[in-house]
């Protein structure tokens, strides 16, 4: 036998092991199984030769991290295995050589997760702070991933564009959720009929949403500027469309006013004729393209609506006094509200009851009272230093001259302002939304690093 045909035994019987493994693993344990196990072999041959797209991936699977498959959620564990490998990898590979700093935003990163595990520990249920925990955890894993893997601009524009990739698909989701009709629970009534709204992978339209606002300005800074690549320019175009239409289709008012009022204030901040061009084309915008299902929609005051948030947020503040250092935990705000008395002394009522369900809220509709109810002062002043450290890193970035990390200042500062907006009515930042965050403050932070002269670092 020639040493050709020998070299030929190799593939060939890998082929056979591959064709009779299936149906052996299908039957012994389930269908799954082993497409799984061949898909997690593949993401780690391509991980080990470029670790930058295992990043790229963590974030176009970031919005299916809570889709249940197969009565689980596997997505999850997939996007936290390939997160803590990926820094693993980080710090025993590419840790080797000289580790870029992170700065002011690595030091309020880390303070951010560390005081996320101490607020865990306080807890009134410990293992209820568990799994967004860890969510924290996974995110502040990717944003020192990004400051060890990434050693060039090429890893840092990879990462960048899996946020592009990430906008493109969850927008593509809701799009086909629509056209379906596999809309979310959640409907809203507009002219006496029961509208559909699409959440994707999420939990809520509104908590949907609050993802693509994150986003949209991002993929619009990078896409706009001619000199970046055509094919990205192209595929970034048809995300944002998708996403725009992604968005009305959420119906979430508070959503679109973030978006709005975020990327205002932001560019207002850095790029004022910017402002007022984004103010003039929203305008436009508002009365020629807004469907009127949509425009009824927020017209609607939701008096309703806004009383039950209040009353929550009457609630959270009573809560921060029973536990004003460390607060209830991390994710025990349930548990928090629910030793309440019915009359708190603020005057606003505990509710356990909204349209004949059994209410007993998760948080309280706003991301600063919830964190100020769950994890008190230390926690408060964790997150505010976070996104104190975040902006500014951001609005230094949007002052370079290099092109990359300019847009990249502009968008993710517009971004983070958009769910600071919307994080008024809504609780944002601990869900899915925090990969991307993470991962893109990550690259905003190495290119202010490399952008900074030597005898600085």
């Amino acid at each position: 036998m020639t040493a050709a045909r020998l070299r030929l035994l190799g593939p060939v019987g890998l082929a056979l092991a591959v064709a009779a493994a299936w149906p052996l693993t299908a039957y012994a344990l389930n269908p799954l199984v082993f497409p799984a196990l061949l898909a997690i072999a593949c993401a780690a041959a391509i991980v080990l030769r470029r670790p930058d797209v295992g990043l790229a991936a963590v974030l176009v699977l970031a919005p299916f991290t809570n889709a249940e498959i197969g009565g689980g959620r596997p997505v999850r564990f997939a996007v936290s295995g390939l997160a803590f490998a990926l820094l693993a990898y980080g710090l025993l590979v590419e840790g080797r050589g000289r580790a870029r700093p992170g700065g002011v935003l690595a030091g309020a990163v880390f303070a951010f997760t560390a005081v996320a595990a101490l607020t865990s520990l306080h807890a009134i249920d410990p293992s209820k702070s568990v799994t967004r925990f860890l969510g924290v955890l996974v995110a502040a894993s990717i944003f020192f991933a990004v400051l060890q893997i990434c050693r060039g601009r090429r890893e840092l524009e990879v990462v960048a564009y899996g946020a592009v990739a990430s906008l493109l698909v969850v927008g593509l989701q809701g799009v086909i959720e629509k056209v379906t009709g596999h809309t979310s629970y959640a409907g809203v009534v507009i002219d006496d009929e029961v509208v559909g709204r699409v959440a994707g992978s999420f939990s809520h339209p509104n908590q949907y949403a609050g993802y693509l606002i994150v986003l949209i300005p991002v993929v619009v800074a990078l896409v706009v500027p001619r000199s970046g690549h055509s094919r990205l320019r192209v595929i970034g175009s048809i995300a944002l469309i998708l996403a725009l239409i992604a968005l009305a289709l959420a119906y979430s008012r508070g959503a679109i006013l973030g978006l709005v009022g975020g990327a205002l204030i932001w560019l207002a901040f850095v790029r004022p004729r910017a402002a007022v061009a984004v103010a003039i084309v929203v305008a436009i915008g508002g009365v020629v393209v807004v469907p009127s299902s949509l425009k009824e929609r927020l017209s609607d005051p939701a008096g309703s609506d806004l009383g039950l948030r209040a009353d929550l947020w009457g609630s959270a503040l009573e809560i921060f006094r029973g536990s004003p250092l460390l607060g209830v935990g991390l994710a025990d705000f349930s548990d928090g509200y629910s030793r309440l008395p019915a009359q708190l002394s603020t005057g606003a009522q505990r509710r356990l009851l909204h349209q004949q369900q059994v209410l007993v809220p998760p948080h309280a509709n706003n991301l600063f009272l919830t964190i100020l109810a769950e994890q008190g002062i230390i926690g408060a002043l964790a997150f505010l230093g976070l996104i104190g450290a975040a902006l500014s890193a951001c609005r230094r970035a949007a002052r370079l001259d290099e092109g990359f990390g300019r847009a990249l200042g502009i968008g993710l500062g517009a971004g983070l302002c958009a769910m600071l907006v919307h994080s008024l009515l809504e609780f944002q930042f601990f869900g899915e939304v925090s990969l991307p965050i993470f991962a893109l403050l990550g690259v905003v932070a190495a290119v202010l690093a490399d952008a900074a002269p030597a005898s600085s670092r």
